[in-house]
């Protein structure tokens, strides 16, 4: 386990609304927090990476379709060769 300092102020905030919540202990809360957290942070970054990856892709005039269909191929030839 490790451990994280904060103000306390916001200690007492997180005690209070843990309470409240119906959590066990304010660490519950402060977990399930980070969690969102991070889970919203992947996500935007999956976004930027999702973005920047369309602009290249555009730039090199792809298109989305094309990259599709190129897989499509590639998975008949996987079948293909599995099923000889």
């Amino acid at each position: 386990m490790t451990t994280i300092a904060i103000s306390d102020e916001l200690a007492r905030q997180t005690r209070i609304i843990a309470m409240r919540a119906g959590y066990s202990t304010p660490e519950s809360l402060i977990e399930e927090a980070i969690r969102q957290k991070l889970v919203q942070l992947q996500a935007e970054e999956s976004q930027r990476l999702t973005q920047r990856m369309r602009h290249k892709m555009q730039e090199k005039g792809i298109s989305e379709e094309e990259i599709l269909a190129d897989f499509e191929r590639f998975r008949q030839s996987i079948l293909k060769e599995a099923s000889e």
